[in-house]
């Protein structure tokens, strides 16, 4: 039969499509579909959200003559209230790592935490605070497992300039923290000298678990209460224990011995003077960079009406410490206290501004419970 003759009621047959050409079909048709899912998981979930840039009329107070920035508190998200010790500490360190260089200008971390646990914008904090850049991030620790998440805003132009997740065990936690800080005096452009890069990342302890005492002593110690200055005092001495050569430490258990003789919450003020007086002492053989040393070896001096190396001890935090408000605000108090008004006021104007939402300055300043016109 002629194979071009029609037979009656067959039906035509179309030729097969080629096994290649369904294979592009195929392809094309995932590529579009990966394509089309990519986009909406990035548009919906990936994305940085729109930030709406602050306004420069707006702000609060001027914007500083350098590169200003706030250090929003780290957002706990291990769904553990009493991990936020953690992640407060983790904000703590990088904003003082941050305070330390001479370039930056770095809100203090008394007036971030006003906006600890509530739903703020970064145009709202850039104008409230008079800052440029926030830093923005999250800690969720499992374990011995830590995630770290941190973004680095542009609050003028709106824009991202910096971000990174990290997923680490927790032995690593000092690493993330001076990446973190590395990465934004490189995206701000930062020059530092040589000798100001030992001093900044200068770390005086690399045990964790010593670090996790000291944090959670100093969340305690702030709140100026005899029952949280006892608690405070234990567990810096257990850091401590843990790591004698601990700089820090040192410091901060000074700082609960002047309070205790502060506030008349010893039997002997004198000897929790003395003593506090030894331990700043030791800090300071340990860390001679370190600002908290001097800060809390001039509280002591002060409190003994000791002025001139109180002074000394001040002005050597504050040049440690550019964006420190708690040095300055000390330094202040003593000049004052000697009669140096002008400057007093002075140094007490640059401590506001880098304090600018709370009228109380840091917790080692002078109280009602004891007067200053006698020594101790």
């Amino acid at each position: 039969m002629d194979p071009r003759v029609t037979v009656a009621g067959a039906k035509d047959k179309k030729p097969p499509i080629p096994v290649w050409r369904r294979k592009r079909v195929l392809t094309g048709a995932i590529v579009v579909l990966v394509v089309i899912i990519g986009a909406a998981v990035w548009n919906f979930y990936l994305r940085a959200p729109k930030i709406e840039p602050a306004s420069k009329e707006k702000m609060a107070f001027p914007l500083p003559d350098k590169p200003s920035m706030a250090v929003l508190p780290f957002v706990n998200v291990s769904g553990d209230p009493k991990e936020d010790y953690f992640s407060d500490g983790m904000t703590e360190e990088i904003i003082t790592t941050l305070s330390r260089i001479p370039t930056l200008f770095v809100i203090a971390s008394r007036s971030v935490l006003i906006y600890k646990g509530k739903p703020v914008k970064v145009q709202q904090v850039s104008q409230e605070l008079g800052v440029r850049y926030v830093l923005a991030g999250s800690v969720g620790r499992e374990g011995n497992q830590v995630r770290v998440a941190a973004q680095l805003i542009d609050a003028m132009s709106g824009h991202y300039l910096w971000s990174e997740r990290y997923d680490r065990m927790l032995k690593e936690i000092f690493a993330v923290q001076d990446d973190i800080t590395q990465n934004i005096v490189t995206a701000l452009r930062v020059k530092l000298t040589g000798g100001e890069s030992i001093r900044i990342w200068r770390r005086t302890t690399d045990n964790v678990e010593a670090w996790e005492h000291f944090i959670r002593g100093c969340d305690l110690v702030r709140w100026i209460k005899r029952d949280e200055n006892t608690q405070a005092q234990e567990l810096f001495e257990k850091a401590i224990s843990l790591d004698p050569n601990f700089a820090a430490a040192h410091a901060f258990l000074s700082l609960t011995h002047a309070q205790n003789a502060r506030f008349g919450w010893s039997a002997s003020p004198e000897k929790s003077l003395q003593r506090a007086f030894e331990v700043a002492q030791k800090s300071i053989a340990l860390d001679d960079s370190l600002e908290d040393s001097h800060v809390f070896l001039g509280f002591v001096h002060m409190l003994r009406r000791e002025y001139d190396p109180a002074i000394a001890e001040g002005e050597r935090a504050v040049a440690l410490t550019p964006s420190g408000a708690t040095p300055t605000a000390m330094l202040a108090m003593t000049l004052n206290l000697v009669g140096r008004t002008e400057e007093a006021i002075d140094l007490i104007k640059r401590a506001m501004r880098l304090k600018p939402l709370l009228s109380s300055l840091e917790p080692v300043c002078p109280g009602p419970s004891l007067s200053l016109d006698r020594p101790i």
